[in-house]
């Protein structure tokens, strides 16, 4: 209890020396960050605070508007757009614009905390309304966001050096991205579009001792904070950015990652029948008919798919590896470096037949062919007798043999879309005795890391 109460105060230091971030044409030391799920405007929002609490201009936080003195209140929109706070016994408060201007925090200045029907917050919380919905938004340090990213993004029994490295990269891109969400009147979200981020529930020591030990501190090149994409697993090879996202960046190359090996989902398979595929492509958009076949046609220099060609019996469709990730679930295919078996089919067998010169037999593959059956008819399915003919010959082979596969299974190695670091590799890193700027430094070319805090 006396580790928890020393962070917390430590915490409490840092936040009045908070670096300012640049987010266009000023300066930030707090972010908008969408947190649960939307509610509707007749469902409640519960808050709870055992020190009650203030209620305060988003700008002013120096003045506040109201204080309450309740250890609950309950939220509710309206359709004039406003925000309505009830007691608990159903009283109304006061009301407050639903356009994000007014925030609510703790009577605890020193630790604010508020709870958000189920999960805990630091900061302050304000809310939006759009159309019939009411999003909850957590405002809050950057650095207490950083508490609820860093065990939701990485073990936080990790190797110390791997959560700095975790710590320093989370932070350089949050940097980044605050625009992402900009239009729709907040920050980022709490989901891996953005950052998964878990409040203050899911905070722990040594992910907090992390970002206090590195405070301030960011990636840079050529003298400007960057974009620092992490994934899980590289699978033995990270890739450049420009293979996945197409932009070209100095600092995003693909590098030989050995340290990737032998951890979580370094390895992995799964199987999909043409009819689950077939499903999941009509689901998107992609309609061939059923899936005969699929073929890698285009690798990258880490050997990820980068395009992949998928037959149908009703036509064809040339698609990147990434997106055929985002279709089958990219939980399921856990990255683009895959290959692919073809269970049930004879396109791997050797057939041999006369070509149209009459001359000797020739090794052919049966992909995309047509077969002539006993009676003289082309087919697919093949159980009777089966003939290839040439100008002059025609020749049988014995057995039954299919085109069309029964079973594809993707054998394929690491986990996410590979570019920048890889956190099982930080990891096996840090364990080797790597400390965090060597780590940062073998993923992200060309770096540095300069300190804006201390």
């Amino acid at each position: 209890m006396k580790k928890i109460i020393c962070m917390i105060m430590i915490v409490t230091v840092f936040i009045g020396a908070m670096p300012l971030i640049s987010y266009g044409d000023k300066y930030v030391d707090f972010i908008d960050v969408k947190i649960e799920q939307n509610k509707e405007l007749n469902e409640t929002v519960r808050l709870f605070s055992e020190y009650g609490f203030y209620i305060y201009e988003k700008d002013r936080k120096d003045r506040d508007v109201l204080d309450i003195i309740d250890t609950e209140i309950h939220i509710l929109g309206n359709y004039a757009d406003d925000i309505e706070i009830y007691s608990v016994d159903g009283l109304l408060i006061t009301t407050i614009p639903g356009d994000g201007s007014v925030i609510i925090g703790s009577q605890d200045e020193n630790n604010s905390i508020i709870k958000v029907d189920e999960n805990r917050y630091r900061d302050y919380i304000t809310f939006l309304i759009n159309g019939n919905s009411v999003i909850i938004i957590n405002h809050i340090y950057i650095e207490n966001y950083l508490f609820g990213v860093l065990p939701r993004e990485i073990p936080a029994s990790s190797a110390a050096d791997a959560l700095k490295a975790q710590a320093i990269i989370a932070r350089s891109y949050t940097h980044t991205t605050l625009n992402k969400h900009r239009s729709e009147g907040y920050d980022l979200c709490s989901t891996t579009h953005c950052q998964v981020y878990g409040g203050y529930e899911w905070e722990h020591p040594a992910t907090n001792q992390a970002i206090i030990h590195t405070y301030g501190e960011y990636i840079a090149y050529d003298g400007q904070i960057i974009n620092t994409p992490y994934h899980s697993n590289s699978g033995g090879h990270t890739e450049s950015s420009e293979k996945v996202w197409g932009g070209k960046l100095p600092y995003l190359v693909g590098v030989q990652d050995k340290f990737s090996m032998n951890s979580p989902n370094s390895s992995w398979s799964i199987k999909l029948t043409p009819g689950e595929l077939g499903s999941k492509l009509s689901t998107n958009g992609i309609n061939i008919g059923d899936v005969k076949d699929l073929e890698i046609i285009e690798t990258t220099s880490s050997k990820r798919v980068e395009k992949v060609k998928i037959i149908g019996t009703t036509g064809e469709e040339v698609i990147t590896g990434e997106k055929l990730r985002s279709i089958i679930g990219a939980n399921d295919l856990k990255s683009t470096l895959f290959s692919i078996d073809k269970e049930g089919s004879s396109n791997t067998k050797k057939v041999y037949v006369l070509d149209g010169s009459g001359q000797g037999p020739k090794e052919v593959g049966l992909s995309g062919m047509n077969i002539v059956d006993g009676n003289n008819k082309t087919t697919v399915s093949r159980n009777l007798s089966n003939r290839v003919r040439g100008n002059e010959t025609t020749t049988d082979i014995e057995g039954a043999l299919n085109v069309q596969a029964r079973t594809f299974t993707f054998q394929g190695k690491g986990y996410g879309h590979g570019v920048g670091m890889s956190q099982y590799g930080a990891i096996e890193m840090a364990k080797l005795g790597y400390n965090y700027e060597e780590i940062i430094k073998h993923y992200y070319n060309s770096v540095e890391i300069i300190n804006l805090g201390k």
